[in-house]
């Protein structure tokens, strides 16, 4: 079909990039905010080997599935996919990517999926949002082709306590073009992150007990106000996360990802743990009174000053500043537990390389999508390890992310 042309299609399944899928003969359509189980005349907008992009003219028989999406704008903004999927639908469908991807994708058969961890309240629970500037002043989210600023008068994932910081920011400045927004939830200490067109400090006034950056366009960054960094807790360990550094962004979630991975490594006291890709230490600290050692790996020189920082209580922890793929010669076997929390691209061909050549005997991996899921769980399958269980957990509810934690083992010699 050409673009323009018009159909009708029953949507069958989801996709892994949060599209509805039907058929029409042998052409595959990928359909934004339908959902499975919708009857729906579509119009082709895009064509492409891997099939048509098409959008909905006419809803001829909804799914059981769909809801209104409570958000006003939902369907413009590039925030969130799912709003219009009732939220014990979007867990099943979640843990039926997980398993599509890794049977077809990561090459393992019937793979022991677990029902998704969904959240006890889907809303309210990002503590991070980055906002950009549009040329009038308008604070927003890109829309859904990263072409211009929805002006947002409303975000209902994330926490509250981030409008009102956004709210309390009264600048003249027009050269900002990007304010980001982390806030810790158990600490309420915030962080504001602001970008300039040309690398200047802007204009401020601001009536908060907040901290404040410039982040230059060479990615250095430079205190406006307060300290560099903010602090959360995550199961009673005090974290230093600075402007630079990844962390998670539900916290709740993530509380629950380190107690699984806890559970999944079953540690016994005497091991040693490398955590690949440590960023702040989240992973590695929470598990070292329960290991031997741990050591930690991260190429991002201002994570691994924080993770140094965060374990300063702590005698049996090093944190290295390297590559994950180049191992330093002190990273010797033998090591018995491994956590690797990759981007979230996932490990590239090297990093599973190097962590083939230490081969720990469990391992647990993060995944914060279903591609990176797959494609490290073939590389996983190919250096050895068998898996035991993925547990996806929705750390990321009204969006088409799912996350999954996994244990590998290698088999006994």
């Amino acid at each position: 079909m050409t673009k323009g042309n018009e159909t009708e299609l029953e949507l069958t399944r989801m996709a892994a990039t949060g599209e509805a899928l039907g058929h029409h003969g042998k052409r595959l359509f990928f359909v934004p905010f339908g959902v499975t189980g919708d009857r729906a005349r579509v119009r082709v907008v895009d064509e492409s080997k891997r099939g048509a992009r098409a959008e909905i003219v006419e809803m001829l028989s909804p799914s059981p599935h769909r809801i209104k999406a409570p958000c006003s704008h939902f369907g413009v903004c590039g925030g969130c996919q799912w709003q219009h999927i009732d939220y014990p639908a979007q867990l099943a469908l979640k843990r039926t990517l997980v398993i599509e991807q890794l049977s077809r994708q990561g090459k393992q058969a019937n793979p022991p999926v677990e029902k998704v961890i969904g959240m006890a309240e889907p809303w309210v629970y990002r503590t991070q949002a980055e906002f950009f500037v549009s040329q009038d002043g308008q604070k927003g989210f890109p829309d859904l082709e990263h072409a211009h600023i929805v002006p947002l008068r409303e975000c209902l994932v994330m926490e509250p306590s981030l409008w009102e910081l956004l709210d309390g920011i009264d600048f003249t400045d027009a050269g900002i073009y990007s304010i980001s927004l982390r806030a810790g939830l158990n600490t309420y200490d915030m962080l504001i992150i602001f970008e300039t067109a040309d690398d200047s400090a802007p204009e401020l006034e601001l009536d908060l007990p907040v901290s404040c950056v410039l982040r230059r366009s060479d990615g250095s960054i430079f205190p406006l106000v307060g300290d560099p960094f903010y602090y959360e807790t995550v199961k009673g360990l005090p974290l230093r996360v600075s402007a630079n550094s990844f962390f998670h962004t539900n916290t709740a979630a993530l509380e629950v990802l380190l107690s699984l991975a806890e559970e999944y490594l079953a540690p016994g006291g005497h091991e040693t743990l490398v955590d690949w890709f440590c960023g702040v230490g989240t992973f590695g600290l929470s598990l070292a009174n329960r290991v031997g050692q741990v050591i930690g790996i991260d190429s991002d020189p201002g994570a691994i000053e924080d993770a140094r920082t965060n374990a300063s209580h702590c005698d049996n922890v090093l944190f290295i500043e390297g590559p994950v793929e180049k191992l330093p010669d002190s990273l010797q076997p033998p090591v018995h537990l491994a956590v690797v929390d990759p981007p979230p691209d996932g490990c590239s061909a090297e990093a599973m390389k190097s962590i083939g050549r230490i081969r720990p005997r469990r391992l647990v991996h993060f995944a914060q999508n279903v591609v990176a899921l797959a494609r490290d769980a073939q590389r996983l399958d190919q250096a050895g390890y068998r898996l035991q269980v993925a547990q996806p957990i929705d750390m990321t509810p009204q969006s088409s992310q799912v996350q999954t934690l996994s244990l590998w083992r290698l088999p006994s010699r």
